[in-house]
């Protein structure tokens, strides 16, 4: 019994409780069996008159069942001086169900055999914190007593544990309005779910076709942070105004996929410019107001200050923290870092449109290498290379970039058919042709003429330094005009001699603001 127990509470998932340590003793598993009451969890609560509120909120829900079964479960349960103080609020049906909820626990957790803190995932998926030190269920003291029954154990709580709405409850429901909330929540609408969708063919181009379900879903839970996880934990912060709209101006510039960045923005890339000031502000970490730091960083690696003076109010969630700032001003350097595209990157493509023969990469490993590693693509035998090497570069701002390369010729031209020739190559951008069913380029359209550069330049380092940058060449400069994916092209020359690679170990864009 012990192990199993073991293995439904110490689990590493927040499904189950999380730990720093667990005991794992003779001692323990004899505590926790040698006193059990031959009932269940709620024929036991039922025996108790000061459980009583709880007990009738049970039976209503029809919770009482799940207790009698042969599951295990923990209740944590408010007395009656506690549950008054909460009746009145739970006003609702739903209200009822996910108040009694919220204070059961699928498994049987035995307090004693835990030490430091952790969290548990109650019925209603809301995670609660555990201080198993303090006794204490989301800072709700526990009673020094309790009781293992045959299906679970039952512990008594001073006072009855709250259900918080979740992140994105408090924006959707709570939160005041404002440009940036009233945003957010403008992203709610009906998407196609391919997961309830049933596949019925395909049409004329090969692409499925689906007997098509739409479901009611918010664009930015889908595609930056799903604030209604509970499974997860996150910061907010929800900008004012004046804010927001000087963020709409700093940023605008520098987001556009639809209008000249000279021109005011249309409405769809106001919403992209919308949508990169809202990715500023949401953290994946909870931060409680005394444990914010001086800064944070984004999932995308944006780092964001903290002003403690600008925080007009917080809330506590389920999930994480919100708080309603006056501002929270993110730079430009900061939102349009510079780039390092790595060869290593698994988004990089060959012997796509070549005349004949066979290109061949090579992966390298190279402790001096950005990365540890290079990229090395030999041309062919008896043709020249046409497509070279092509590699995303990720979705960049339309912004003018200075263009570096950090490449190295330490194999004489070409690895298959070594030579004296100085090897040159040349690096532009290309646009994908056409895609897979997946996403995935198949073909490429011709090179951009003058994108970047329209010389070849000789690879002269023989060696990596110590000091990467001694090894970077200035290439030109690349004026990205659409805010979407950019892939670069490294060609060979190929018209000196047929066997010539084309080397990388990185692309390096710095961006110019001015």
């Amino acid at each position: 019994m012990k192990n199993k127990f073991l293995l439904t509470i110490c689990s590493l998932t927040l499904i189950a409780v999380v730990f720093s340590s667990c005991k794992d003793s003779w001692e323990d598993h004899t505590a926790l069996n040698k006193d059990v009451k031959n009932v269940t969890v709620m024929q036991f609560l039922d025996e108790q008159a000061q459980f009583s509120e709880f007990v009738s909120l049970a039976r209503e829900t029809g919770l009482d069942a799940d207790l009698a079964s042969s599951l295990l479960y923990t209740v944590f349960v408010p007395d009656n001086d506690a549950m008054g103080a909460v009746l009145s609020e739970l006003d609702t049906d739903e209200a009822k169900r996910l108040f009694v909820e919220h204070h059961i626990y699928e498994g049987r957790m035995y307090l004693p055999s835990y030490e430091g803190s952790g969290h548990l995932k109650m019925l209603n998926e809301k995670v609660l914190e555990l201080d198993a030190e303090a006794g204490s269920l989301d800072n709700v003291v526990m009673s020094e007593t309790y009781s293992v029954l045959n299906n679970g154990v039952v512990y008594s709580l001073e006072e009855a544990l709250e259900p918080r709405a979740s992140v994105w409850t408090y924006v959707s429901e709570i939160a005041p309005s404002g440009k940036y909330v009233d945003y957010l929540n403008s992203l709610t609408g009906l998407y196609f779910d391919p997961e309830l969708s049933e596949q019925i063919g395909y049409n004329a181009e090969g692409l499925p076709t689906y007997d098509s379900v739409f479901v009611s879903r918010n664009l930015f839970n889908m595609e930056v942070a799903d604030l209604r996880s509970e499974d997860s934990t996150f910061t907010l912060f929800l900008i004012g105004d004046a804010a927001f709209d000087a963020e709409f101006q700093k940023f605008k510039p520098y987001f556009r996929a639809y209008t000249d960045k000279t021109q005011e923005p249309d409405s769809r890339d106001s919403a992209l410019i919308q949508m990169e000031i809202a990715r500023n502000y949401v953290f994946t970490e909870a931060y409680a107001p005394n444990e914010l730091p001086a800064e944070l960083v984004t999932p995308d690696g944006v780092r964001v200050d903290v002003d403690p003076s600008q925080i007009v109010s917080s809330f506590q969630a389920s999930n994480g923290y919100v708080y309603i700032m006056e501002s929270s001003p993110v730079s430009l350097e900061d939102k349009i870092p510079v780039v390092k595209v790595e060869a290593e990157t698994l988004k990089r493509y060959f012997g796509i449109g070549v005349d004949a023969g066979s290109a061949q990469g090579y992966l390298r490993s190279n402790p001096k290498a950005s990365g540890g590693m290079d990229f090395v693509l030999d041309n062919h035998g008896n043709r020249k290379l046409v497509n070279g090497l092509v590699i995303s570069g990720g979705k960049l701002p339309t912004v003018r970039y200075q263009v570096y390369w950090r490449a190295v010729n330490n194999f004489r031209t070409s690895p298959r058919y070594p030579n004296d020739n100085v090897l040159r190559q040349r690096l532009g951008t290309v646009k994908v042709a056409e895609r897979d069913i997946e996403g995935e380029p198949v073909e490429f359209g011709p090179p951009i003429t003058g994108s970047i550069s329209t010389n070849f330049y000789d690879v002269e380092l023989t060696a990596y330094s110590d000091n990467e940058t001694d090894d970077e060449t200035y290439i030109g400069v690349f004026n990205n005009m659409t805010f979407e994916e950019v892939f670069f092209q490294l060609v060979p020359e190929g018209e000196s001699t047929i066997r010539m690679a084309a080397t990388l170990d990185y692309i390096k864009l710095v961006p110019q603001f001015n």
